[in-house]
């Protein structure tokens, strides 16, 4: 689930973040042909390069809000990772 959740919305939260395909490989650290193949679904992408993407989104109140209402927070291997409903919420209401 959490994984068709990123790869589905990816081009979505780029744009509310105003990101460039290449900025954003820049930034989590992974190729830019890494986010163009997952943007266009070329290729099965691996997991350390979604766990970047979520880290990302998930620190930005605008797209974890996004992401929050798409139920990401409620996978359970997303939780063991530190990220859950309560976190987000206070990230999202500036209480972190």
């Amino acid at each position: 689930m959490w994984k068709e959740i990123i790869i589905e919305n990816l081009p979505i939260l780029r744009k509310m973040l105003r990101i460039t395909q290449r900025k954003l490989a820049s930034t989590v650290g992974v190729t830019i042909s890494t986010i163009i193949n997952i943007e266009n679904r070329k290729a099965k992408p691996y997991t350390s390069a979604l766990l970047a993407l979520i880290s990302y989104f998930s620190s930005r109140p605008k797209t974890a809000s996004y992401l929050l209402t798409l139920g990401l927070y409620k996978d359970v291997f997303i939780i063991k990772f530190g990220f859950n409903e309560k976190t987000i919420r206070m990230l999202i209401n500036g209480n972190f």
